[in-house]
This record gives structure tokens, C-alpha cells and sequence, in this order.
């Protein structure tokens, strides 16, 4: 049995509780809860304001949890990894995964591509019912692979992204490639 810090069992019936930054600075450095279909309920507001936060799921291990925002907002997300591939709050999700009803504001991201807030790269999971308010993503890639957006960076392997609205600043080295 996996000893972990969150209140809560990870089922349907009793997800893991994330309260506050530190639950959630918790999930970010834990991937062994990333790829076991677990599911997770954000249960207030949560400020990252000065937190230097890594994002759930990598492409190596991917979230393929249900993580449901419950409508809270997380406000001031900072992600500062250019050499990284897959940069969101959730990095890379995989099949199964869904994250939803989830507002994020005033975020600053920025990796080398699949940059998004929400998700930086949807390899078969559902990113639904989610907003991004306010703030700036930016790829410093210039490669063709490139993808950079709002809420989802990149889209792979018949993921899929519904009822999501973005307004943030999008910087980019080569424009071809935005996903909204």
C-alpha cells in the first residue's frame, strides 16, 4: 500500500482531497498517483503564488487520473522549464485522464513546446469545462513540432478538449502551430 498525504482513498466514492498549494505541490511530485486512473477533487480556490511548480504528468509517466476543479480557480501558476516538452499545470495526460470544470488566472508558463496552462500535451485524455482567464504561455521552440495554447498546448491520439475558453497572451518562435 502507497502511503499518501492527501485526505482521501483516490476512488470515485472518496477521491483524494486537494485542499490547498501544498496538496497540490504534492500531487506535482508524486508520479506514482499519475498513471493509476485515480481520481482527485480540488476543493477550494488555490493561490501558487511564489511556488515553483512541476507539472503533473510527464511523457514518461502520464496522469491518467480524473482530476475535477469542482469550478475553483488556481491562480498565479509559474512554470519556468524551456527544455522541457510538455509544460502545464498537467504536463501530459493519457488515455482515460479527464480534468475538469478547473479556472486558472494570471498564469506565466513557458517550456520548449506542447506549452499550455491547463494541459501541455493531451495524448488521448478529456480536458473539459475549463477557462483560462488571464496570463501568458509561451514555446521557445522553432522546430515544426511546435505547439503552443491556451488551455491545451498540444492534441494527440484522439484526445479531446470541450467546452474550454482561453484568453491569455501566446508567445511563440514559429506561429504554425496554436491550439485553442
Amino acid at each position: 500500500m502507497i502511503k499518501v498525504n492527501l485526505s482521501g482513498k483516490g476512488k470515485k466514492s472518496s477521491p483524494y482531497l486537494i485542499n490547498d498549494i501544498k496538496d497540490l505541490m504534492y500531487l506535482s511530485k508524486s508520479p506514482i498517483l499519475w498513471d493509476k486512473c485515480l481520481h482527485f477533487h480540488l476543493l477550494s480556490d488555490v493561490d501558487a503564488n511564489g511556488c515553483e511548480f512541476t507539472p503533473v504528468g510527464w511523457e514518461s509517466v502520464q496522469f491518467r487520473g480524473i482530476f475535477e476543479g469542482n469550478g475553483h480557480k488556481i491562480k498565479n501558476l509559474t512554470i519556468n522549464l524551456p527544455q522541457i516538452h510538455g509544460v502545464g499545470l498537467f504536463g501530459h495526460i493519457g488515455t482515460d485522464a479527464e480534468i475538469k470544470s478547473l479556472t486558472l488566472l494570471d498564469v506565466n508558463i513557458c517550456g520548449k513546446d506542447g506549452c499550455g496552462a491547463i494541459v501541455g500535451c493531451n495524448e488521448g485524455g478529456t480536458v473539459m469545462f475549463c477557462k483560462v482567464e488571464s496570463g501568458i504561455i509561451k514555446s521557445i521552440s522553432k522546430t515544426e513540432e511546435a505547439a503552443i495554447g491556451t488551455c491545451v498546448g498540444a492534441n494527440y491520439n484522439g484526445g479531446l478538449v470541450r467546452n474550454c475558453i482561453g484568453k491569455a497572451t501566446l508567445i511563440t518562435a514559429d506561429k504554425r502551430r496554436l491550439f485553442n
